[in-house]
Parts: structure tokens; C-alpha cells; sequence
């Protein structure tokens, strides 16, 4: 071998390792394209998720304001339930103080009042012996012989009126009384 060709040897030997430098160079900067890209791709993907976790946050902010004013209303509205079962209260305790008054006994004999503060009496054929548990609570309303009678509340809540036989007959159908308080 002589020196020429020893060096057109080292030549291609050098020639062969630029070629491969070259083509390393050119693999590192596909490399480093991709990387710088697949970083800009995670900074604008990293950016919208920040955008939108301020969305979520604000949406919630908007929510809790809702729920707390919400809150606010349903305390309202349960302070006037209360005021209104007070009123309630307070109304039926005057009712059954003007159904007591209503309601006196006399020589161990029911005696009531209507609207017109006039006594009412059961008729001349009806003999109410002794009702002091009773109530009188308006009269009974129908289209027949019963129509106009007293109607009373017995002790147990139940509501009748004193049929020309002098029986009790309770009513299950309150719409038929005309209410006297």
C-alpha cells in the first residue's frame, strides 16, 4: 500500500465520519424540532387548561353565591312559616274561645246562640236532655227534613246533628255545614 493510497484511504475514512457527523447533526436537530414543538403543543395545552380551571372556579364562585342566596330565601320563607303557624295558633285558640262562649248550660240543658246572639232551641218534638260535651258548631245544609238543624262536636271530634228521633246522626261530609263562629 503505498501513501496515496493510504491517504485517499483516510480520506474516505474521514469523508465517512463527516457523512455520519452530518447525518447525527441532522437526527439531533429532528430531535430538537420535535422537542421545541412538542413543548410549545404542552405550554398552549398547559394554558388552556389554566383558562379553564378560572372558568370552573368562577362557575363555582357563581354557584355558592346562588346556593347562599337561596339559603337566604329559604330562611326568609321559613321565619314567615313560623310567623304564620303563630298567627294559625293564635286564631284557633280565639275560635274555640268564642265556640266556649257560644256554648253555656242552663238547668243541665244545651242552650246555644247564633250569629244574632238569638237562643236556639231544638224544636218543640226534639228533646235534648243533656249535651254539656257537645258543641254547637253551625247548621246542617241539605234539601231535606234535616236542613237547618244545630249541629254539634262531640267530645271525640266527631260532628252531628239530632235527627227527629232524637239519635245523634254524624256527617262524614263537612262541605253540607254552614259554620258558625
Amino acid at each position: 500500500m503505498n501513501n496515496q493510497q493510504h491517504e485517499l484511504l483516510n480520506l474516505k475514512q474521514t469523508i465517512f465520519e463527516q457523512k455520519r457527523k452530518i447525518q447525527q447533526n441532522e437526527r439531533s436537530e429532528y430531535l430538537i424540532e420535535n422537542y421545541k414543538e412538542t413543548i410549545e403543543r404542552n405550554a398552549k395545552e398547559k394554558q388552556e387548561l389554566k383558562n379553564r380551571i378560572e372558568q370552573i372556579r368562577q362557575h363555582y364562585t357563581e354557584l355558592n353565591d346562588v346556593k347562599d342566596e337561596r339559603e337566604r330565601e329559604n330562611c326568609q320563607l321559613r321565619n314567615k312559616i313560623l310567623e304564620k303557624c303563630s298567627i294559625i295558633q293564635n286564631l284557633e285558640k280565639q275560635i274555640h274561645e268564642i265556640k266556649t262562649q257560644i256554648l253555656s248550660t242552663r238547668n243541665d240543658q244545651f242552650v246555644a246562640y247564633d250569629n244574632d246572639n238569638e237562643q236556639i232551641l231544638p224544636n218543640k218534638k226534639t228533646k235534648i236532655k243533656h249535651m254539656p260535651s257537645s258543641t254547637f258548631i253551625g247548621r246542617y245544609v241539605s234539601n231535606g227534613s234535616a236542613n237547618g238543624r244545630p249541629m254539634y262536636m262531640g267530645p271525640k271530634g266527631g260532628i252531628f246533628y239530632i235527627n227527629g228521633n232524637e239519635n245523634k246522626t254524624y256527617l262524614s261530609n263537612f262541605q253540607k255545614a254552614e259554620l258558625i263562629l
